[in-house]
């Protein structure tokens, strides 16, 4: 998506997809020159009320530290509550189809289309669901309003073929990515995932604070590169875990392994 592609994506439940795409959401509307109050730059459309509340559960954290504002509107909701969240202004709208095109239907002002023409990113999670003939027509509506030259992400569970034949979206530049999991293997129900944001100068201090946190739990760090690899463990960035362990009497071994350049080439 960073690189300018229209993805359709399958993944399983429990792997990490809404971040897959909220991330890369965040990271292009950044870049982008700032959005004013009344101006979309992402739209997040789901199935469902439950989803979409989930979704904006996610991406609120990030929202706020990056300045933007998250509107919510799904069925089940007051339409009033939903115009009135609007008229306040966002910069990240999530929600249901129908709702969407029922608040598009009642935009006699033509604001919120207005809104909707910086959108930058689309993204349609569930997205196997919008094959079924209640979604269509309130797509095709949604889709006429928002600006063709924009990023669509496509993100499933299931069937990512089914989701390549979704011609309504007009996917351009498109990679799909299938994600299969061992029919044996299940993602653990107790895997979190942690991500955070700050200046590169910090990170290493972030990633020893972290792992000071969990001195009952072995950890695996990876750096992008075998220099990263041989520069951090030259200079010692870790021996301070080792002394810190040493006062604590706790038990510490440092590891550190890099694969020959050619075998990291044809990986």
């Amino acid at each position: 998506m960073l690189n300018h592609h229209d993805v359709v994506v399958e993944s399983p439940t429990g792997s990490g997809k809404t971040l897959s795409y909220l991330l890369p959401t965040f990271s292009m509307l950044d870049k982008k020159t700032t959005l004013r109050q009344h101006e979309f730059g992402a739209v997040v459309l789901s199935p469902s009320r439950e989803l979409s509340v989930q979704i904006a559960t996610v991406a609120a954290p990030f929202a706020a530290k990056l300045g933007y504002s998250v509107v919510v509107a799904v069925g089940g909701t007051k339409v009033e509550k939903n115009l009135k969240n609007l008229k306040r202004g966002g910069n990240i709208l999530i929600a249901t189809p129908g709702r969407l095109y029922q608040l598009l239907s009642l935009d006699k002002s033509d604001s919120l289309k207005r809104s909707l023409k910086t959108v930058e990113m689309l993204v349609v999670d569930e997205a196997d669901r919008f094959n079924e003939s209640q979604f269509e027509m309130h797509l095709k509506e949604i889709l006429q309003v928002l600006p063709k030259q924009r990023r669509t992400g496509l993100f499933s569970a299931t069937q990512a073929k089914q989701l390549e034949d979704l011609s309504i979206f007009g996917l351009r530049n498109k990679k799909v990515i299938k994600i299969k999991e061992a029919t044996n293997l299940v993602s653990p129900s107790t895997l979190n995932n942690f991500y955070t944001e700050c200046e590169t100068s910090e990170k290493l201090m972030h990633v020893v604070e972290f792992i000071r946190s969990k001195p009952d739990k072995k950890v695996l760090v990876f750096f992008p590169s075998c220099g990263g690899v041989k520069y951090f463990h030259t200079v010692g960035a870790f021996t301070y875990l080792y002394w810190y362990a040493c006062l604590k009497n706790d038990h510490f071994t440092l590891f550190t392994v890099t694969l020959p350049r050619q075998n990291a080439q044809s990986r």
